[in-house]
């Protein structure tokens, strides 16, 4: 059975050697895309033979471009057109049955051989799996990554017991390549009808770990969550704010302080929003 990884990056320097160095070791072939106004992560890619990079600009005819720079320019969310024409490509290498739709702050985890795991469902189209979050293990400032991302940060998300009530949709695919077609249109959370959850049910609300789940990098840093969505922007900053932070990592609130919102503004030249007791956004 060959499976792989498509990712899409942007400026993901300090991550991307970790994930590639885990998934690589699961005998994964990885097909990483730069998007549009990233840096290059080519000194990264070059250490390992069974990864690709590419720019999401080879998924585009050349008369495509044009619109997709202004798109990207404009903050037009662009991940359902780069998941399905990164299925579409990978298909038609007509190599790989299953393909991961994950992103690099996703690790893939199962208590079983993953091969086994997916053999029992070639019958479907894809593999609902869910994250299992962590948070800042009290990390405010962005540390130093000199060991793994999974080592520094180990403490789960404060939310995750409410998980299945509030964030019922933080769900991933993985694709039976041999049951696609061009018709079937997969978005980030969604899939075609003819999906199961790794452990053989179906419904969405409630969550399951075993046998496949994705370990979830979710914040990082308080710095690095707080980047992400006020310097790098979100695409749904309703629910990416500091009531999100607070909930997913209730540690940082109580060290969270005006040094900290003057370190960021002189660092990024961006003023945060102010915060208090009831999580302003």
């Amino acid at each position: 059975m060959n499976i792989c990884i498509f990712t899409v990056i942007k400026d993901e320097q300090d991550y991307l050697n970790d994930f590639l160095e885990y998934h690589t070791i699961m005998g994964l072939h990885i097909f990483v895309y730069e998007d549009l106004f990233s840096c290059s992560h080519k000194n990264i890619t070059d250490k390992y033979d069974n990864v690709e990079l590419h720019s999401v600009k080879e998924l585009y005819n050349e008369e495509e471009i044009p619109q997709l720079i202004e798109d990207r320019k404009n903050k037009v969310p662009p991940q359902t057109s780069y998941i399905n024409r990164g299925l579409k490509y990978i298909h038609s290498l007509n190599k790989y049955d299953w393909c991961w739709l994950i992103d690099i702050d996703e690790y893939i985890t199962s208590t079983e051989p993953l091969e086994d795991v997916l053999s029992r469902f070639n019958d479907r189209d894809g593999i609902l799996v869910y994250w299992k979050n962590f948070g800042c293990s009290g990390h405010i400032y962005k540390p130093k990554y000199d060991k793994p991302i999974y080592d520094i940060y180990t403490q789960q998300c404060g939310y995750e017991k409410y998980s299945d009530l509030k964030f019922y949709k933080i769900t991933k695919f993985c694709v039976n390549l041999n049951k696609w077609t061009k018709e079937k249109k997969y978005w980030i959370h969604n899939a075609p009808v003819n999906w199961i959850k790794a452990d053989g049910t179906y419904k969405r609300t409630e969550i399951v770990y075993e046998p496949l789940y994705l370990r979830h990098y979710i914040t990082k840093s308080a710095e690095e969550y707080l980047w992400k969505v006020y310097v790098r922007g979100m695409f749904h900053p309703g629910h990416r704010c500091w009531k999100s932070l607070f909930e997913m990592c209730p540690e940082v609130k109580e060290k969270m302080d005006e040094n900290f919102l003057n370190y960021f503004k002189k660092k990024y030249n961006v003023e945060l929003p102010p915060f208090h007791n009831k999580y302003v956004y």
